[in-house]
């Protein structure tokens, strides 16, 4: 069964055994804060600032970025591609993990076929995952969102130690591998509605407990730090016109100026940098043509109107 994420709050907050009645109701109102953050409210805020807020968000690479944008513009509404309907084979761990995700899938709601599903990421203010790409891709918020269920973490840390070890365990007792697995990524599952709670318990590990308030910042770099996210299951496919914007991180925008000007000074930046400048140049021009603002985004936190 999943997790009752409001009620693991309550059971992390007592196991605290803070002793100090100030610091716990200053934990109180950070975890309110989480909750606002995600509604895209700083906190003295009453309305959402435009671009706040909890977003779904795929990175691609900018090498890839102008095929996804030619692809929108022919009509083809599945623009984005996962592994299944790349050319190249998904690797037999990548089933695996897949396959566990649908059978966990089915606690919740109807269960997703593992060759429909894109895997995104929980973002606020951020750049998303660089690992998985240079170009942050920001969906606009879609109506039927609160149907969508997350994981708490990557999906494939079920595949990795310390859960690997204790699927093998399980294994050795006489359970099938397939089911010990579901029990594992079933403690990790939730739905939209949890989102603040899930989040929360994830921050509450990372930032002090002190008698103080936490950041916009703060709360927003705990949501996605390096490749720890929120992973969203997202049902279906997704073409340009279905983002918001794309983000871009002030140090690769300053890479790539940087590149230009050692270029122009007379100096000989090294191939693998050219090749990159250009295919973020070709992105952006492809973005541009679509009608997606690029934004650079130099620091998460709070976005101060204009």
């Amino acid at each position: 069964m999943s997790t009752d994420w409001k009620q693991e709050i309550a059971g992390e907050i007592a196991s605290l055994n803070l002793n100090d009645p100030h610091r716990e109701e200053f934990l109180r109102e950070n975890i309110e804060s989480v909750g606002q953050v995600i509604a895209g409210l700083g906190p003295d805020d009453s309305k959402p600032r435009d671009g706040a807020g909890a977003r779904i968000v795929f990175n691609m690479s900018c090498e890839h970025v102008p095929d996804f944008c030619n692809d929108s513009a022919s009509g083809r509404k599945d623009a984005y591609k996962n592994a299944y309907k790349l050319s190249r084979s998904p690797s037999p761990k990548r089933i695996a993990v897949d396959e566990i995700v649908e059978r966990c899938s089915a606690l919740l709601g109807p269960s997703l076929a593992k060759e429909n599903i894109s895997f995104g990421a929980i973002e606020t203010s951020g750049t998303g995952i660089r690992f998985y790409g240079d170009m942050c891709l920001v969906l606009k918020p879609p109506l039927d969102m609160d149907q969508f269920l997350l994981i708490d973490r990557n999906s494939y840390d079920v595949a990795r130690n310390p859960i690997a070890q204790r699927v093998r365990d399980a294994v050795s007792l006489g359970v099938t591998e397939e089911l010990a697995r579901t029990v594992e990524m079933s403690r990790w599952l939730g739905t939209w509605a949890a989102l603040v709670h899930m989040l929360a318990m994830k921050i509450i590990r990372r930032l002090p407990l002190a008698a103080r308030r936490w950041t916009t910042g703060q709360v927003a770099q705990a949501v996605l730090e390096d490749e720890d996210y929120c992973e969203v299951l997202f049902p279906r496919s997704f073409e340009v016109g279905d983002l918001a914007e794309v983000r871009v991180s002030a140090a690769d925008a300053a890479a790539e100026a940087d590149i230009a000007q050692r270029e122009q000074a007379g100096e000989s930046p090294a191939a693998h940098e050219i090749t990159w400048r250009d295919q973020r140049r070709r992105a952006r021009r492809a973005l541009t043509k679509a009608g997606v603002p690029v934004r650079v985004v130099t620091t998460p936190g709070r976005i101060k109107s204009s």
